[in-house]
């Protein structure tokens, strides 16, 4: 087991090609996001983020995570 900080999105981006190539298994990771300003929450709430099979986010994207990133489409070609 691994556990990495990154603010990289080159790091998320080589994860998810990893995935897509099947070197990786979606099962094995977990990327977990903290978010600062939860509505729902007094302080910091965790909210995970996950990849199906092709490395694509399965859920909603947060506000400001990777944002300029996440407005260009990624592919797994």
């Amino acid at each position: 087991m691994w556990i990495v900080e990154t603010h990289s999105e080159l790091l998320v981006r080589r994860i998810q090609t990893r995935i897509a190539q099947g070197d990786v298994s979606p099962s094995d990771v977990s990327i977990l996001y903290v978010d600062p300003e939860d509505d729902d929450f007094e302080g910091s709430a965790i909210k995970q983020l996950r990849l199906d099979d092709t490395g694509s986010w399965l859920d909603e994207w947060p506000h400001g995570f990777f944002e300029e990133g996440h407005d260009t489409q990624w592919s797994s070609r």
